[in-house]
């Protein structure tokens, strides 16, 4: 008998096997660093979102929601310092010319690229780890935004950019947020959305992408709140990745070094996942200080600021908690897969899916094909509008393992006396028990089950 093993290569098969994540572009031989999210990881993700949106903008802060443009002025990326400095500086190496960023390859950190020569790269940095060689080229700066023809009309066509973040979106619309809410500070604006870096080191399965999604708030403040509101934003994204079924022992915060700070961050804390290719950043928070709102009304003469009681014009504090989505879903998905040996010796595969987060929360499983119009009539119709999927096919030990496989946490079997008792047979997921409960009982049963799940 064959037994897996909890690693990567296993875990991505599964994922695409039963319809999380795919390929993009696969039947055309895949486009590197996309990928396509199927039924499940679709539903997954939506789910993911809709927690995070309501943990922060539906919960004790005074939070607004924006939904801002993929496509902005280059004045905005010039005035925000991204032209200039959104970059990673790369090595090239000489024998198989693949490219690395240099911290990478860089055996300390890195503060001044100007420093680097040929000898600093022959003391200082490791063998590359496509053919072993140690041949480096200087470092060159890339930047890492895309850039798209942007048609004004027939004849008159610009470079712009797509953005490489979505907070940009949310600074240049602070009057307007202001105005139309008529809010006072503290206040915080949440966005979801995508963006885009031309990384050339993409790596990692859904870890690092040149398209992503990313959940983020820019929290304004004044100047004296700021560590505290820095300390709330923290304890609100740990009890977050709590909720969508990440283990506090797979997490660690790390504080930036002042050499590795972006250009725009007086203060960075790096919350690191514990993966199977390293502990690597799934979620940051960044005290912006005012630099945001400070360039942005500077370059277009507006007026982005607030007044104090004294009826002076400030410019407020900005703290970011800024997630992946991709990051999150890739977190919450490795936590929870597990390869159990049970009793008989055998295997299964089980995504133990917090019941909030899972695609499906139960599937319904007739018995018998010849029971499908019954349990489609009596069971599904009780649990309308939720979230259930529907198998018929196979014996019923193989449909088990299959939902066990999706993470689904409940199966629902109809069998030939749920024709007579009106009661069906619900077995949970992770501890694979079975109960015998009435069919007009399921929803309050279920909805009692997730309000009451231990992760």
């Amino acid at each position: 008998m064959k037994f897996f093993e909890k690693n990567m290569e296993n875990f991505t098969t599964h994922l695409k096997n039963v319809g999380y994540v795919f390929q993009g572009s696969e039947i055309y031989g895949g486009l590197s660093s996309t990928w396509d999210y199927g039924d499940l990881g679709a539903r997954t993700i939506k789910k993911i979102k809709d927690i995070w949106f309501s943990h922060f903008a539906d919960g004790d802060l005074n939070i607004f929601a924006m939904d801002s443009s993929v496509l902005l002025s280059n004045d905005v990326w010039r005035a925000s310092g991204h032209i200039n400095s959104f970059e990673d500086v790369l090595v090239e190496c000489k024998n198989c010319h693949k490219r690395f960023k240099i911290e990478h390859i860089s055996k300390k950190t890195v503060a001044n690229t100007k420093n680097i020569d040929a000898k600093w790269l022959i003391e200082n940095t490791v063998e590359c780890n496509n053919c072993k060689k140690k041949k480096w080229t200087l470092p060159k700066k890339f930047n890492l935004m895309f850039k798209v023809k942007y048609s004004k009309n027939n004849n008159d066509v610009d470079d712009i950019y797509l953005r490489p973040e979505t907070a940009q979106g949310i600074f240049i619309n602070f009057l307007n947020i202001v105005n139309s809410t008529s809010t006072k500070l503290p206040f915080g604006v949440a966005q979801i959305g995508k963006s885009f870096r031309n990384e050339v080191t993409t790596s990692n399965f859904i870890f690092r992408t040149k398209e992503f999604e990313q959940m983020e708030i820019e929290w304004f403040c004044e100047e004296k709140d700021a560590e505290r509101y820095f300390l709330i934003l923290l304890d609100k994204m740990k009890s977050f990745f709590e909720m969508v079924g990440i283990k506090e022992e797979s997490l660690t915060v790390y504080k930036q070094t002042e050499s590795e700070l972006a250009h725009y961050s007086t203060k960075t804390y790096d919350i690191l996942f514990n993966y199977a290719f390293g502990s690597l950043e799934l979620a940051g928070l960044a005290d912006r200080g005012t630099y945001d709102l400070e360039v942005h009304s500077k370059a277009s003469k507006s007026q982005l600021g607030m007044k104090n009681e004294k009826n002076e014009w400030f410019f407020p504090r900005v703290i970011e908690p800024s997630f992946g989505v991709g990051r999150t879903l890739l977190s919450v998905l490795w936590d929870n897969f597990h390869i159990e040996t049970l009793e008989d010796k055998t295997q299964r595969i089980v995504l133990k899916l917090p019941p909030s987060i899972a695609p499906y929360v139960a599937s319904v499983l007739p018995l018998s094909k010849k029971l499908g119009s019954n349990a489609k009539e009596e069971v599904m119709k009780v649990l309308k509008f939720l979230p259930i999927y529907y198998e018929e096919t196979g014996s019923i030990g193989k449909r088990y393992r299959r939902q066990d496989a999706k993470g689904i946490p409940f199966c629902i079997t109809y069998d030939f006396d749920s024709v007579s008792d009106q009661a069906v047979t619900v077995r949970n997921r992770d501890t694979m028990k079975q109960e015998r409960i009435k069919i007009s009982d399921l929803r309050s049963y279920i909805a009692d089950k997730m309000h009451n799940y231990d992760i």
